[in-house]
């Protein structure tokens, strides 16, 4: 894809790292390996432009979106989206928990 669909704040979280790269419209060709991670070859799904890149560890987040619009009106939501809820997943509303990937 052309944009990150992770919630704002991990992508600004990921940004802030100087240990991290992140790769937009990317798609894994090989993970290069003999006994331990190498490199990593990708290819831009908008070029076709192949490369390498040297690493020694890999985290793929494919992001996520809440889905929570139906609730907006009804129970207290995080800037991203996610229904905020106590230790116990108890939202604003009495009796109503939330659990998973909406919280």
């Amino acid at each position: 894809m052309d944009r990150f669909f992770a919630a704002s704040s991990t992508q600004a979280q990921l940004a802030e790292r100087n240990n991290a790269t992140m790769h937009l419209s990317t798609e894994v060709v090989s993970v290069n390996h003999s006994d331990k991670l190498e490199s990593v070859t990708l290819r831009n799904v908008e070029t076709g432009e192949e490369y390498t890149h040297e690493c020694d560890g890999i985290f793929v987040f494919m992001g996520q979106h809440p889905g929570t619009e139906s609730f907006a009106a009804l129970l207290d939501l995080d800037a991203d989206g996610y229904i905020v809820t106590d230790e116990d997943m108890t939202t604003s509303i009495p009796g109503v928990f939330a659990a998973g990937d909406v919280r």
